[in-house]
């Protein structure tokens, strides 16, 4: 744990000039920052620990403040988020700046539950983002994780979330300011099927569930090329990008929240619903019960303002979503989180590519 106060004698950014490692962060900038959103805050010391690499790197501070922030109510601890791993910051800067700019454009009107937000900026010339935010082990959530999966039930109620926030931007004409944040989702996925990568990575155990079919790269990326060329057609709305379990988290009675929005974007909704279900239930599960699942999210959709399709058309588009988890999960490096996550993830859209003939529903069936 490190551990600072506001006399120290150490190189501090402005609130204009982000840090760019964890040690520049100091109780000068911190109280520059906080007192964008609440005059007067000062922190008077911190204390970070909790350090954490990955797209993006965050750690706990935990924070004391002057009077102000007391009185303003400021939480004694919260996560610092952003783009202190620079080695990695030219392939993720994409996702730092659109989590910050959801958080300063988007978070503000949605009626869901999600972190709180205490500071959000982005330092073009740098290339950093940076966010704080609430600090949710404060209030006792329980985080999703990838190796257990969800009941029905609790899929229901996510479902019933994303309907909220679908519905609320279902076709929305400021959508059109948001387009540009498809290009780093894309890149990524087309980046995940790199060719070296690719072949060492279909002899890792997390590729033990993929179909003969889909270990073509060439084909891969033609599959994922063409859902996104359909997807341009379906109507639009604003969507997570990247619900898998770890992003999930759920409060003492058990209603959901989501987290990590770095890959948010305008997109269909079948983006995130499709994901999802695939992703959190077990095999068995998600094929005794995604249709009537699939059924509740189109009704909570329709009720929360979006224009839901006919059930057929929506199931196809769920067939055809497979194609977004399986470059997503399937490559990853398992150096990103443990094995065991990666492979439990890896083998469900796996396994619901193959039941859904996800080929098939793109039209790139090859004949036998």
């Amino acid at each position: 744990m490190n551990s600072y106060n506001k006399n120290e004698s150490m190189h501090t950014p402005s609130a204009t000039k982000l840090p760019l490692e964890f040690q520049d962060i100091s109780c000068a900038w911190l109280s520059e920052a906080l007192a964008q959103r609440y005059p007067g805050v000062e922190v008077t010391a911190f204390e970070r620990d909790g350090e954490m690499h990955s797209t993006s790197s965050k750690a706990r501070l935990r924070l004391t403040y002057n009077e102000a922030g007391q009185r303003a109510g400021l939480p004694a601890s919260m996560y610092i988020k952003g783009g202190f791993n620079r080695r990695v910051l030219k392939r993720v800067w994409g996702a730092l700046a659109i989590e910050v700019r959801f958080f300063m454009e988007v978070a503000p009107e949605l009626n869901v539950n999600i972190p709180r937000c205490y500071f959000a900026q982005i330092d073009e010339q740098s290339r950093q983002g940076i966010v704080l935010l609430e600090d949710l082990t404060a209030r006792g959530v329980s985080f999703g994780v990838l190796t257990e999966p969800l009941t029905p039930d609790r899929v229901a109620t996510m479902l019933e979330l994303m309907a909220r926030y679908h519905g609320h931007w279902w076709n929305d004409p400021r959508l059109s300011r948001y387009a540009d944040f498809k290009v780093p989702m894309h890149l990524y996925m087309k980046w995940q099927l790199r060719r070296d990568w690719w072949e060492r990575m279909l002899e890792m155990p997390q590729a033990a569930h993929l179909p003969a079919e889909l270990r073509d790269a060439d084909l891969m990326e033609r599959a994922v090329d063409t859902l996104w060329e359909l997807n341009e057609r379906m109507p639009q709305t604003y969507v997570h990008g990247d619900p898998h379990l770890g992003n999930t988290y759920f409060e003492k009675d058990l209603s959901p929240g989501l987290l990590d929005w770095q890959c948010s974007m305008r997109g269909p909704w079948a983006h995130d619903v499709s994901y999802f279900i695939a992703g959190v239930l077990d095999v068995e599960d998600r094929r005794s019960h995604e249709r009537d699942l699939l059924k509740h999210y189109l009704a909570a959709l329709r009720a929360a303002g979006g224009e839901p399709p006919d059930f057929d058309s929506a199931w196809l588009e769920h067939r055809r979503q497979m194609m977004h988890g399986l470059p997503m999960f399937t490559p990853t490096d398992p150096n990103q989180g443990p094995e065991a996550w990666t492979v439990a993830a890896s083998h469900r859209f796996q396994i619901a590519a193959a039941d859904l003939d996800v080929l098939e529903s793109l039209g790139l069936k090859r004949s036998r």
